[in-house]
């Protein structure tokens, strides 16, 4: 498997190969999907004060709205996916956006059931948690449940963690077919996945933790009405550098880890470019399974 330093050598590599402009992408898609919640919010409101009470016309409205925006939240996230799956094939990324509207309606129910399948699986610990708590249960066994539910949803993580990758190389398969590719394309590389998402997420966690930590303690400040000081300047300082970091983290963020988990699904299926091969192999479950090299051509 490759370790950390040969995804970062890879990756860097095919980001000037390919032109590519992640970060750019990163930022453009942030704002595209700003933009959409505030327009979706701006309209929520005119239904909601313009007409007073809402008609079943206007409720029927904003349902649908809703839905449109949720379609399109999950356009943006599948296109940075694939852009960088495309990224890591050295192929022209610019094409993820249009395979990515041309398969939403298709991803959006693979979307759906592998959701419904993490919470199926969360359902029964959790379940069993709430229970115990409400009745003032022993507390080692509200612990051990609250412990099984936090293992089972990082193993579901984990089990999906490669998803968009599964779904792009998804060919003839159906949608039940491909949810259960996820499992069989993971299945004994867990553990360096999660590895490769810790090296990333861990400075984001404690970025926002100095961040919010200021916050709170800023906000308990001003409660007890305590005197403006230099104690208190300085946290305040802190506070917005941290947030500020923390946005700039997740720009430079999002495109290296989506990349390097991308890599390490094409090294998992024995996926070979096909300028260095003359011809592609991307087998999810077995060398003998096939799969197209994309779905430029097919539409869900």
């Amino acid at each position: 498997m490759l370790s950390i330093k040969e995804l970062r050598r890879e990756r860097k590599r095919l980001f000037g190969e390919t032109a590519a402009h992640p970060y750019v992408t990163v930022i453009v898609l942030y704002l595209l999907m700003y933009a959409a919640s505030v327009v979706f919010q701006i309209i929520s409101v005119y239904l909601q004060v313009g007409s007073g009470k809402l008609s079943a016309a206007a409720m029927l409205f904003a349902a649908v709205l809703y839905i449109i925006y949720i379609m399109f939240l999950i356009w943006a996230c599948l296109s940075m996916n694939w852009y960088c799956m495309r990224i890591s094939r050295g192929k022209t990324p610019g094409d993820a956006f249009k395979m990515a509207f041309k398969n939403i309606l298709g991803y959006t129910v693979y979307t759906v059931l592998y959701s419904l399948l993490c919470i199926a699986a969360v359902i029964v610990p959790f379940i069993i948690f709430i229970v115990l708590t409400a009745v003032h249960g022993n507390t080692f066994l509200i612990i051990l449940f609250a412990l099984a539910m936090l293992l089972v949803a990082v193993y579901m993580s984990l089990a999906f963690s490669l998803n968009p990758c599964c779904y792009y190389d998804r060919g003839d398969k159906s949608i039940k077919e491909t949810v259960k590719s996820n499992f069989n394309v993971t299945k004994g590389h867990k553990p360096r996945i999660l590895k490769t998402m810790l090296v990333y997420y861990i400075p984001m966690v404690v970025i926002y933790a100095v961040a919010v930590g200021c916050f709170i303690y800023l906000a308990f400040a001003i409660k007890q009405q305590r005197p403006a000081g230099g104690i208190m300047v300085g946290l305040a300082l802190i506070m917005v550098a941290a947030f500020i970091g923390a946005a700039v983290y997740i720009v430079w963020m999002l495109p290296n880890v989506i990349t390097d988990l991308c890599l390490i699904y094409n090294h998992i299926t024995g996926y070979e470019p096909e300028s260095i091969t003359g011809e592609s192999r991307e087998s999810i479950v077995s060398e003998d399974e096939k799969a197209p090299d994309t779905q430029e051509d097919t539409e869900v």
